[in-house]
């Protein structure tokens, strides 16, 4: 993959609505899902895998702020469980 995912928007926001989805979504955070404390290690395990296979970037907040035309979107944790083994999987969800 050269250039990224290729997704249709129907329609391009402007950079007022970009800002202000941004701040808004900075400040909400993460979905509750992914902040309770028992689940915070499952998390930080899905996300350094991400980042360790090259899926993911780490930067800071301020380093969002800054990117030009940078959007965040909310990370939720879905509990799922396997159907070949008896066990209960973890997965990182965002909304498309």
């Amino acid at each position: 993959m050269v250039y990224g995912i290729q997704y249709p928007f129907e329609k391009q926001i402007d950079e007022e609505t970009r800002q202000s989805q941004l701040k808004a979504n900075m400040e909400r955070g993460n979905h509750k899902s992914a902040l309770k404390e028992d689940e915070r290690q499952h998390v930080t395990k899905l996300m350094r895998t991400d980042v360790e296979n090259g899926y993911a970037v780490p930067i800071t907040a301020e380093g969002v702020r800054r990117l030009k035309d940078a959007e965040v979107y909310p990370v939720g944790l879905q509990d799922q469980n396997t159907i070949d083994e008896p066990r209960l999987r973890h997965a990182i969800v965002q909304p498309v």
